[in-house]
């Protein structure tokens, strides 16, 4: 009688895949005894693990959009954006898409979400999903004397645009002398194309000090022949819109944007304004990573990841936290009881930051901290750019990578050495050779 075949149990896998030891390494053989260390796989494809590390056949997927050029998907304050083809969408339940905004351009897309306001940005375009971020300046208003009631003496002038109800900076003020009793015609120049009024700031005779005498329309020019007198004076010289860059992220208050090597940061609680001559810090390189968490921000460039601390830019502390190169473009934050392992020591509250480097994931938590969750087991190509996305869903939780632009393989190898000894010949023995 033949003997019965019993099922060969396969799994579990809790440590998931190893691509680094040796495939004759004893960490894919299987346990022998309750002691023994899980068994990790060389390879496992088109199939997924669970928490347990059981395997499961992977879902198939099916066509949903046909997009020209999609880019930039993001789940934001329960709505999901996209960019295709250069416009901006919003993507309904129904699969219809609503344009947004246009002429976004093919660069991804960095978002951040403040109340129910989406602030993004890219390194060819900045603005708020349905609103207004900022407006240019006006160059400084070309002055010349007309007849009024100003008293005589040096006046100062100075003008802002506005759009609704967002004040633009100014340019430093344009000077002018009145001999006699007169008033003054401003030339107004390089007005911002969304902006609906201008306000008119200007001086006393002789005096320091600009203060607001008139909002009026946009015109060509404006006229003052008389100085109302108030209490609100120009507060905002030389404060710029948003410059465009790679990155955005809010942190007690400030808007940060990383911008080349350059980190900006807005004034505080005024999202729309930046000092873009003081208020910044350089770094040694192109900025490939900005994530806040609520006790500080992780900032990385091509070669250090930092940590930064502090209520405000006058007392951020910054520390080199990690030298690993991180793949540009690929952090999220998640709520840090998502990763079980990390908490074995202690209880995480709160979020921690997660992204990619070269040796796998990593995560940084919220004392500045970080911890490599893959590291010695998971060695990655170089690539340049990446995406991440947290997956939930039937007993799986997953970290979803999105790669692009391979640089390099990351390649473990080994290589033999030869060894040769050389006899010298002599006269006596060549004859043998």
């Amino acid at each position: 009688m033949k003997e019965e075949q019993k099922p060969v149990q396969v799994g579990p896998f809790p440590l998931g895949i190893n691509n680094v030891d040796d495939q004759a390494s004893t960490h894919f053989q299987l346990p022998t005894s309750a002691a023994d260390s899980p068994p990790a796989l060389t390879r496992a494809v088109n199939v997924d693990l669970d928490r347990n590390g059981w395997l499961r056949r992977r879902r198939g997927r099916t066509i949903w959009k046909d997009l020209t050029n999609g880019h930039s998907l993001t789940s934001i304050n329960r709505r999901l954006l996209l960019v295709d083809a250069g416009v901006l969408y919003e993507v309904l339940d129904d699969g219809t898409m609503v344009s947004l905004a246009s002429g976004i351009g093919n660069s991804y897309l960095s978002y951040v979400a403040v109340g129910d306001q989406i602030f993004y940005i890219s390194e060819e375009t900045a603005g708020i999903v349905g609103g207004l971020w900022g407006l240019d300046l006006p160059a400084p208003p070309f002055l010349t004397s007309i007849a009024g009631n100003l008293s005589p003496g040096e006046y100062m002038v100075a003008i802002t645009v506005e759009a609704n109800g967002l004040e633009s900076g100014a340019r430093l003020p344009t000077k002018i002398t009145l001999a006699t009793q007169g008033g003054i015609q401003a030339s107004l120049s390089n007005i911002d194309p969304q902006a609906e009024y201008v306000n008119v700031y200007c001086s006393e005779p002789d005096g320091r000090d600009l203060y607001w005498v008139d909002r009026l329309p946009i015109a060509a020019t404006v006229n003052i022949t008389s100085v109302q007198r108030s209490t609100d004076p120009l507060r905002t010289f030389n404060y710029y819109p948003p410059p465009k860059g790679q990155f955005i992220a809010v942190h007690r208050g400030y808007m940060l944007i990383a911008s080349g090597s350059v980190l900006y940061w807005s004034q505080p609680l005024d999202y729309h304004h930046f000092r873009i001559q003081s208020d910044l810090q350089l770094l040694p390189s192109r900025i490939v990573m900005l994530i806040t968490l609520d006790t500080g921000f992780f900032i990385a460039t091509e070669s250090s990841t930092y940590w930064i601390t502090g209520d405000i830019p006058d007392l951020w502390t910054i520390t080199t936290v990690d030298s690993g190169r991180v793949i540009e473009g690929s952090a999220i934050r998640l709520p840090a009881h998502k990763f079980p392992t990390l908490n074995d020591k202690q209880v995480i509250r709160g979020e921690v930051a997660v992204w990619m480097s070269n040796d796998g994931f990593v995560v940084g938590l919220p004392d500045g901290t970080t911890k490599h969750i893959t590291d010695s087991r998971l060695a990655i190509d170089t690539y340049n750019s990446g995406r991440l996305l947290f997956r939930e869903q039937d007993n799986l939780r997953q970290i979803i990578a999105s790669l692009h632009d391979k640089q390099e393989d990351n390649a473990l190898g080994i290589s033999d050495r030869a060894t040769c000894h050389v006899i010298r010949a002599t006269q006596e023995n060549i004859g043998e050779l």
